[in-house]
């Protein structure tokens, strides 16, 4: 999720406040948000967490452009009735197994193959990347106009599928209006989700998620934001950032009646039969990594009066169980992502990332910041975790750097330039980006820099580990 802007801890978004946390979400503001980054609140201490089921609004299909036929992934499986499972307090202490970085050549060889695209697509138009399918083929984001206004661009943009190799653009869908955004994107094997809204005049308020299918090339809605009895959408709340996998789409909204400072609901669709559930009301930006869902969420029950400032642990239920279980050593993460049993998460100070499992049963520091006072000087931070079976992935303020699980060992993708540049893994599939930094964004108005940007691609599953 590649932006024009990335927030540092210290700077306030009112607009965005989440009733829930006073700790930041790390979001872009404009159309370019990660996500993901990578980027939790459970029943399990207060109370009744089996999900309320509800009827979805009847889907709106539509058929795609062409498309060259994809892998097809693993049939989605509904799931399960929640449960709940007391766990003791893990007392285990996070191992520091952080080493001096390699850089990317002696990592990985000189002769890496990476793919590169730029994000120019033509004179007028940019190619703004949200994510990566899994098998690497693929990029999901937007094509807009660099012309601006102060609405927003001046022709609505489109969201796209680019191949990786050929460049090969297939339009999925045009935005409605002129400044509507694509807010947020993920995909598994077979399905891509994304999240399209206005930033005004209520910061992406007016939000609605869309699904389209690699196989049968068909886009439904699936989810829109609440609205009063006027038809007016109601603000406040969680930004909407859906995650998918194995067919099953998560995310955190508010609730139908809109904000009350506490509850903001995980919800739940199976995209092949479209039946929606509401996983708990206490949770805030769920991912999904089959079998499990995680989301961050109090410690104890809250109320109007300590609403602002919980204490949070990272929740995980498990698909085929049902059953779920605080990892309780996550204390007041600043962001989190999920693969497999392991969760990768970034202290409440963005100073240290610890890798975990779902389980408690281990934990290891993998990198940390502050140590050196260059560091220090630049106040550097680290956000936007993101993780797959070789590499874990983060942001930060001095280079471009990932931790290859398969070396244990940190390696720095790019040299030390004190740009905020992106990164992220999604399956196979890696990309950073190089090229225009953010202070470039902000200085070319609504260029957003384009021409200097370059999204770099690698297929994860071709590392060497020697």
């Amino acid at each position: 999720m590649f932006g024009n802007r990335i927030y540092r801890p210290h700077e306030s978004k009112s607009d965005t406040r989440v009733y829930i946390f006073s700790q930041p979400q790390r979001l872009f503001i404009c159309a370019l948000l990660f996500l993901a980054l990578a980027m939790s609140l459970s029943a399990c201490d207060s109370g009744d967490v089996t999900p309320n089921s509800s009827t979805p609004t009847p889907p709106t299909t539509v058929q795609a452009t062409q498309m060259t036929k994809p892998t097809i992934g693993i049939p989605p499986t509904q799931p399960s009735p929640m449960q709940t499972e007391s766990v003791s307090s893990s007392n285990q202490q996070p191992t520091s197994t952080v080493a001096k970085g390699l850089d990317i050549n002696q990592a990985w060889g000189a002769n890496l193959p990476i793919a590169l695209i730029p994000a120019l697509v033509d004179a007028t138009h940019q190619f703004l990347l949200m994510t990566i399918t899994p098998d690497a083929r693929y990029l999901v984001g937007s094509v807009v106009t660099r012309k601006q206004d102060e609405l927003g661009g001046t022709e609505p943009g489109k969201v796209v599928l680019m191949d990786v190799q050929t460049h090969k653009i297939t339009e999925l869908r045009m935005f409605p209006h002129n400044d509507t955004q694509m807010v947020a994107a993920a995909a598994d094997d077979e399905w891509v989700v994304w999240a399209e809204s206005a930033q005004e005049p209520n910061f992406f308020a007016n939000w609605v998620i869309y699904s389209y299918n690699r196989k049968s090339q068909l886009i439904k809605q699936i989810a829109e934001a609440p609205r009063d009895k006027n038809g007016v959408a109601l603000a406040g709340g969680p930004l909407i950032l859906p995650k998918v996998d194995h067919g099953i789409a998560v995310w955190s909204q508010i609730p139908p009646e809109g904000a009350d400072k506490i509850h903001s609901l995980v919800m739940s669709t199976n995209l092949a039969t479209g039946e929606t559930s509401t996983i708990t009301d206490l949770g805030l930006q769920p991912t999904i990594s089959w079998p499990y869902v995680a989301w961050e969420g109090p410690t104890n029950t809250i109320t109007q009066s300590t609403a602002e400032r919980p204490d949070t642990n990272i929740y995980v239920l498990d698909l085929q169980t049902g059953v779920t279980q605080p990892v309780k050593s996550t204390r007041n993460p600043s962001g989190f992502s999920l693969y497999k049993d392991s969760v990768v998460w970034i202290t409440a100070q963005g100073d240290q990332i610890n890798l975990t499992d779902v389980n408690d049963s281990k934990s290891q520091v993998i990198a940390q910041v502050h140590t050196t006072e260059a560091d220090v000087a630049e106040g550097d931070t680290l956000q936007f975790p993101t993780i797959n079976d070789r590499l874990i992935t983060w942001i930060s303020y001095r280079r471009i750097a990932v931790w290859d699980r398969a070396r244990q060992q940190i390696v720095n993708v790019t040299p030390v330039d004190n740009q905020q540049r992106n990164s992220f893994v999604n399956g196979n599939g890696y990309v950073w980006q190089s090229g225009a930094s953010p202070e470039d964004v902000t200085n070319n108005g609504g260029d957003l820099g384009a021409a200097g940007v370059i999204y770099n691609i690698v297929d994860t599953s071709q590392l060497s580990v020697h």
